[in-house]
Parts: C-alpha cells; sequence; structure tokens
C-alpha cells in the first residue's frame, strides 16, 4: 500500500470509530512505504486521539530529531505537551505556528515582534490569529499585558466588538484585523501566555 492510500484507508477507519484499525494500516504502511513525514505525523495524531498521549510524545520527539525544522511537528508537539501540563515547553513549541504560511501572511511586515517586555512607551498590537472561542479564550491576558505597554491596539473581529469595549478597559483602541496601524510592536494573541 502506498502513503496515499495508506493515509485514506487510516482516515477511513479512523472516521468509523476505529482507531486501532487506523493506527494498524499506518504503521503497515510505514513499514512498506518508508519512514514518510505525512505517515509519522498522522500517527502522532491517532495516538493522541486514541489518549496514548506519551506514546504520540515520542513519536514526535523521534520525528523532531530527523526533521528538526518541521513546524508541524513542532506544533503537534506543542499541542501534546499543553496536554500532559507541561506549560512552558508546550507554549514555546505552538510559537512555531508563525513559520506556517497562512500565519505568516498575517504578520506585521514592518513591525517587530514584542518580546515581552516592561515598555511604558510601547505601542503594542495584538493580532487575532483564530477564530473567536480563541479570542475570547485569551483576551483575559490583556490587563498583564496593559501593565507592561504604554498603549494596546487589539485586532478584534466585528462579532466582539461590543464586548471587548465594555469588557476590556485596558484595551486603548479596537480595530478590524489586518487594518493599518501606529503601534511599534506586535504580538499574537495566542502568543500572550507565554
Amino acid at each position: 500500500m502506498g502513503i496515499i492510500e495508506g493515509l485514506r484507508a487510516s482516515d477511513v477507519a479512523r472516521s468509523a470509530g476505529d482507531f486501532t484499525g487506523a493506527l494498524r494500516v499506518i504503521d503497515t504502511t510505514l513499514v512498506t512505504a518508508g519512514d514518510d513525514t505525512a505517515l509519522r505525523l498522522a500517527r502522532v495524531h491517532l495516538l493522541r486521539e486514541y489518549g496514548r498521549l506519551q506514546e504520540s510524545l515520542a513519536e514526535v520527539d523521534d520525528l523532531l530529531k530527523k526533521r528538526p525544522f518541521l513546524a508541524e511537528a513542532h506544533l503537534a508537539s506543542g499541542f501534546l505537551r499543553l496536554l500532559i501540563g507541561d506549560w512552558s515547553q508546550g507554549w514555546a513549541q505552538r510559537e512555531w505556528r508563525w513559520h506556517r504560511p497562512e500565519y505568516r501572511r498575517i504578520m506585521p511586515p514592518s513591525l517587530p515582534v514584542w518580546d515581552g517586555s516592561n515598555s511604558p512607551k510601547l505601542r503594542l498590537r495584538v493580532i487575532h490569529e483564530q477564530g473567536l472561542g480563541d479570542a475570547l479564550q485569551f483576551c483575559r491576558f490583556f490587563p498583564e499585558v496593559r501593565q507592561r505597554v504604554g498603549s494596546l491596539e487589539v485586532e478584534t473581529p466585528p462579532a466582539l466588538r461590543g464586548l471587548m469595549t465594555h469588557a476590556f478597559p485596558e484595551i486603548d483602541s479596537l480595530v478590524v484585523p489586518g487594518a493599518p496601524s501606529t503601534a511599534d510592536a506586535w504580538i499574537g494573541l495566542m502568543s500572550l501566555p507565554e
């Protein structure tokens, strides 16, 4: 069985709720088709879904030894580390999302990334990077961030504008994602916990 067929067969088994069968297909395909990155990542994700977190983590760590710059493996590692409570490493690994094209497109091109330092004169832009639920989850960090910077400009989807206006007086200005900015630096909303 080839790599594409193996991935498809594994997805069919997984969709049917047969995680053991899905994992067996991936393992068989790894033997017949060779050590393929997509198969290894599929194995990492299956083990995680099946609740075998330590095995999944060992698999992704092994993959990272062979492919140290593979963003998808770092992201999988970060997610696993957050699941097991390794917050420091988990958040650090999740920063690899900025290596993916869909995230690089939303980075302000002419601004540096904020390093988290106390900068009383800094105008900081927090960029919206994922869905509304994530925005709601991570906006709780605004009060702490605002204590370290001079002003806080937050990208906010229209659906959350009213809530952000009333719930977070720390925000100096709300802008739609991608709008022009007068900030000195930026940070992604989901980078705030780090």
